[in-house]
């Protein structure tokens, strides 16, 4: 991001804070459910499936919100806000937005389209996904055929919390493109590990704020813009009022309140204002697997000392055979023996007369 040449004070930008908004896009899957998978890759590095890794299904939570009675309630009024809003100083300008009845009918439309995977999703999407999140999403996109540069671009905060203070003031940036054919798709896009990081709340295009989506319509009013930001994010207005110290102090101090909006200024919301360390930077999970496996090895050796060996195991006995058995075993090698030829007469008379020769006088 950089300001625009023609706009007021962009010379004076600090060039600090123009590194900071470095970002680098990650591939995000285009399968009809990119938003909410650049929602989880931007907020723990893995895609929206449920069913391959412990983060639960974010349209399961868009359905289960936008079902919710009391939610859809504050929601009416804030929906009302966003169409006056969104052609405000254009022709299309309204001054009556739509009935309850008619909003009531989008919301269930847009509920049953969060239900079914693969369905394109919308801004009151991305709106109750940072109600869900507990965490502003900040939105990148520009059109020049559209009111007001963009139907998507603009920040969603989580404002219908009651308590800011539990809330994530750490905000994810998307970037959302349109093809020629209408199909848009949106993109994570994470800062440069190392160093500062900082999101600007302006247009790229022009230098002007960025639109408040769903916001309370006091957010329209002079000076409410300013003020509703500052309220959920950590925000910094260029012009010289930080300096190198200030960008990098401690990530955990209490947030300073931010300088007034002068003219010529840009605002921006910090990420990070401490550079990230190399204790932050993890191992790769193959490599704390086989830690974690030699280490429980190791631990199981000291515990449990090694048993002696077993002496050898003796040859089971002989045991005697009974007389039973022994007539048995007789009586089948009885069996198997040849059988002896009967010799006929002939063959006596013969060896009867040798015997007889034989025989001493």
């Amino acid at each position: 991001w950089s300001p625009p040449l023609a706009a007021e004070g962009a010379e004076k930008v600090d060039q600090e804070l123009l590194v900071a908004c470095k970002v680098e896009p990650l591939q995000t899957l285009g399968d009809g459910n990119c938003l909410v998978h650049a929602v989880a890759l931007g907020a723990w590095g893995v895609h929206d499936r449920h069913w391959q890794c412990s983060t639960d299904d974010l349209r399961q939570m868009l359905y289960a919100l936008l079902g919710n009675e009391e939610f859809v309630k504050t929601l009416l009024p804030r929906m009302q806000a966003e169409e006056k809003r969104q052609f405000a100083g254009c022709p299309q300008a309204i001054t009556e937005p739509s009935a309850e009845a008619t909003l009531r009918v989008e919301i269930n439309e847009m509920r049953e389209r969060a239900r079914v995977s693969g369905q394109f999703l919308e801004k009151l999407h991305i709106f109750v996904l940072a109600q869900a999140m507990r965490r502003p999403i900040i939105v990148y996109h520009h059109d020049q055929d559209q009111p007001r540069g963009s139907e998507m671009a603009g920040i969603y905060i989580p404002d219908m919390w009651s308590a800011p203070t539990k809330l994530c003031g750490k905000p994810l940036a998307l970037l959302y493109t349109c093809a020629a054919n209408g199909n848009g798709h949106f993109t994570v896009c994470v800062g440069v590990e190392g160093g500062v990081r900082a999101l600007p709340l302006t247009n790229h295009v022009d230098g002007s704020p960025l639109l408040l989506r769903f916001a309370p319509e006091a957010a329209d009013e002079e000076g409410g813009w300013a003020a509703h930001v500052a309220s959920f994010l950590d925000v910094v207005w260029s012009g010289g009022t930080s300096t190198d110290e200030e960008l990098y102090e401690a990530e955990d101090a209490p947030m300073q309140p931010s300088p007034a909006a002068t003219r010529g200024s840009f605002p921006f919301a910090y990420v990070s204002r401490s550079p990230a360390g190399p204790g932050l930077m993890l191992r790769s999970v193959q490599h704390l697997r086989d830690q974690f496996i030699e280490r429980a090895r190791e631990m199981s050796r000291e515990l449990v000392p090694p048993s002696p060996p077993l002496p050898p195991y003796p040859a089971p006995p002989v045991m005697p055979e009974s007389s039973a058995e022994q007539m048995k075993k007789a009586i089948e090698m009885s069996l198997k023996a040849p059988p002896v030829a009967p010799e006929d007469s002939a063959d006596q008379i013969k060896k009867a007369i040798e015997m007889s020769l034989q025989a001493p006088p």
